[in-house]
């Protein structure tokens, strides 16, 4: 993860692929770049939501509505491994692209900025 202190007082959300995922893994995959955050000031928010309402006919596009609308509340999104693969995930970067939220592509941090 990048060094310089980009989330000193900053709002952060966290994209990942959630997909046949128990709320366990999800916050385990989650934990270091959390820490991370927080070390360095930043507010991460919680957008693990608990479960979509009975009348969701489509409950992974509320649980998408539900992260775009948090989206709406940060400064960046950070993307964790994997999120070029989900879906939900191609969607929140294309709009934080499209609508200037910054990004951060964990991929890029791994890999030394190669992609």
């Amino acid at each position: 993860m990048e060094t310089n202190n980009i989330y000193e007082g900053k709002k952060v959300m966290i994209s990942q692929p959630m997909k046949d995922k128990t709320r366990e893994e999800i916050e385990a995959e989650r934990k270091a770049v959390v820490e991370v955050i927080t070390k360095a000031g930043g507010e991460v928010i919680d957008t693990i939501f608990a479960s979509s309402p009975e009348e969701a006919q489509n409950k992974p596009v509320w649980y998408l509505s539900k992260a775009i609308e948090a989206m709406s509340t940060v400064d960046i999104v950070v993307f964790l491994p994997g999120w070029e693969n989900a879906r939900g995930c191609v969607i929140e970067n294309t709009i934080a692209t499209a609508y200037g939220v910054a990004i951060v592509d964990m991929n890029q941090e791994i890999n030394g900025g190669e992609e």
